[in-house]
C-alpha cells in the first residue's frame, strides 16, 4: 500500500483495488497501511467511501475506520 501513494496513477490503481476488496476480508492489523495510505491519498473522499463501505462489512473494524475517518 505504501507504494500505491507514489503517483496519482498508482492512487487510482489501489483504489480500484481497494473497492474490490471485502470489508469481511480485513483485519485489525491492516488498518494502519490503510490509514497511511488515506493519509496521503489525493482523493480523500474515493478514500472515505470505500472505508464507510468496509466499517458496514465488519463490524470488528468499524470503530477503528470511524477513528480514522474522523
Amino acid at each position: 500500500m505504501n507504494w500505491g501513494v507514489l503517483n496519482e496513477q498508482l492512487q487510482i490503481t489501489t483504489l480500484a483495488y481497494f473497492d474490490d476488496i471485502r470489508g469481511n476480508k480485513l483485519t485489525i492489523s491492516l488498518l494502519p497501511f490503510v490509514e497511511s495510505f488515506y493519509t496521503e491519498c489525493k482523493d480523500k473522499s474515493r478514500c472515505k467511501e470505500i472505508m464507510r463501505k468496509w466499517a458496514e462489512e465488519n463490524s470488528d473494524i468499524s470503530n477503528e475506520l470511524q477513528k480514522i475517518l474522523d
